[in-house]
């Protein structure tokens, strides 16, 4: 069953209204047809915000594969590597040695970097998520049948 109706009848549901023989008829009057730049307006309007939602989307997927693939990872391998390396005397390690000396600040330092990032790929992922939303309204309002200016109404 599609849900597009919005709680409106269908065609099958209305029946054609009584005719009263005894009014005059009086011709239907149409607005004027609207000018042809006017229409190209309203019709691309909804591919408009279309296209801009799923630029914004582009550019976080975008950032967030930058920050995944980011060199920290690669930086915290190499540290614990390195404490693998002297895990049989680590304790001296991270007193005589000068890299060994650093390694407990640059830890620290790195996991404070890394929280950083964490935090703004989650602020992309939440945009992400609120732009692919967007799309998905956009999509069923066009499913629906909605008309090109209230579709506008709608994105905006």
């Amino acid at each position: 069953m599609n849900s597009c109706n919005n709680g409106y009848a269908t065609l099958a549901a209305i029946s054609p209204p009584a005719v009263d023989e005894s009014q005059p008829i009086i011709p239907r009057q149409f607005p004027p047809e609207p000018e042809p730049a006017a229409l190209a307006v309203v019709q691309s309007g909804p591919l408009q915000v279309l296209g801009s939602v799923l630029n914004n989307a582009r550019i976080s997927a975008a950032r967030i594969a930058e920050k995944v693939g980011g060199p920290k990872v690669a930086r915290l391998a190499r540290a614990i590597s390195l404490m693998q390396a002297h895990k049989t005397d680590l304790s001296s390690f991270l007193t005589d040695d000068a890299r060994g000396r650093e390694l407990p600040s640059y830890l620290c330092s790195l996991a404070v970097h890394m929280a950083d990032e964490q935090a703004q790929i989650l602020q992309e992922v939440a945009l992400l998520a609120s732009d692919l939303e967007r799309l998905k309204e956009i999509v069923a309002t066009q499913e629906c049948g909605v008309t090109p200016s209230a579709a506008i109404e709608n994105a905006a």
